[in-house]
């Protein structure tokens, strides 16, 4: 089946060819990969041990045996395999790959990348075809639930009431989650790409683009309160947390940024202190109208005493005082 181009045929060479050829079909049967190589008619030139263990067959009940009598027709119908490599031999290209599910009687569905190889061209044409079968069941689950996790994640940000962004090591805007653009209003698309400082008052930039970069440095949270004016020209207040996002060796790559609009609590607090204000101010009126009213209390008094004994000289010396 395998065949050298560049060895003679002394007995030396025809031995080394031998052993070449015969370490090539034991590499063949232990790759952990699937290898069909199908002659010209679309029957099995060779199977290694691969695919002969997945799919429960017997070498002599595989070899010899066409495309149809290996793949159920479901999966023909839906790679379009036999067309493909048809075309193979036809044209002498390879098919890059593509995605089937395969299911051996009695065990679970496997999906499978595969690829389809030319083979002989170097004896003047396409003599065979190599289909090449990858098993990525566990890849594709893993990356399934990598999707499904990714999804979850971006829907927690987006129904999120805070503000939620990303930035990258030069204060950029990565991403801008629903909050930040019902907030600010300014929608992720304006904001995608444009430095995040500038939505800040001047005399607060430094301050930020110094806390970001420490953040950057050190990778540790930092914390600011800062005013920011929205798109419709009011002014906020938000209380910002800015934690560092980093990839697997450890080297910080973006800075993730959490946002709490206190411009409510700030309002709700300065009403609070106002009114405690003028509950201060009423305790101190109420006590001086008291100080007012006792010394004209002591005068009526007084004088209610004079009309009833006024022909008591003591008396009226002591009302006097």
């Amino acid at each position: 089946m395998l065949r050298s181009h560049v060895l003679g045929q002394d007995p030396a060479a025809a031995d080394v060819e031998r052993r070449a050829e015969s370490l090539q079909l034991e590499i063949f049967a232990h790759i952990p990969s699937t290898i069909l190589i199908f002659d010209a008619g679309l029957r099995v030139l060779f199977a290694n041990g691969n695919f002969l263990l997945k799919s429960k067959r017997e070498a002599h009940d595989t070899v010899g045996k066409r495309l149809r009598d290996i793949f159920p027709p479901a999966i023909l119908l839906h790679t379009n395999l036999e067309e493909r490599l048809r075309s193979v031999l036809r044209s002498g290209r390879g098919y890059a790959g593509g995605e089937m599910e395969f299911r051996a009687p009695g065990l679970a569905t496997r999906v499978y990348f595969y690829s389809l190889t030319p083979l002989g061209e170097a004896y003047g044409g396409v003599e065979s075809v190599m289909l090449f079968m990858d098993d990525v069941t566990e890849k594709k689950s893993l990356g399934e639930r990598v999707m499904r996790a990714e999804r979850h994640l971006a829907s927690v940000v987006e129904s999120a009431h805070d503000l939620i962004i990303s930035l990258d090591v030069e204060g950029a805007v990565m991403t801008w989650n629903s909050a930040a653009e019902r907030i600010l209003g300014f929608s992720s698309s304006q904001m995608v790409t444009r430095p995040f400082f500038g939505l800040f008052p001047e005399g607060t930039q430094q301050d930020l683009k110094t806390l970001v970069a420490q953040v950057v440095r050190e990778g540790e949270v930092q914390e600011m309160d800062t005013g920011m004016t929205t798109k419709a020209g009011q002014e906020v207040l938000i209380g910002w947390r800015f934690s560092a996002m980093r990839e697997d060796g450890g080297r910080v790559t973006a800075v993730v940024g959490v946002g709490r609009d206190l411009t409510e609590k700030r309002q709700l607090e300065l009403r609070l202190i106002q009114s405690a204000k003028m509950a201060a101010l009423g305790e101190m009126a109420g006590g001086i109208a008291h100080e007012v009213r006792n010394p004209q209390a002591i005068a009526s008094a007084a004088a209610q005493i004079l009309l009833k004994r006024g022909d008591d000289p003591a008396l009226r010396r002591e009302c006097a005082e």
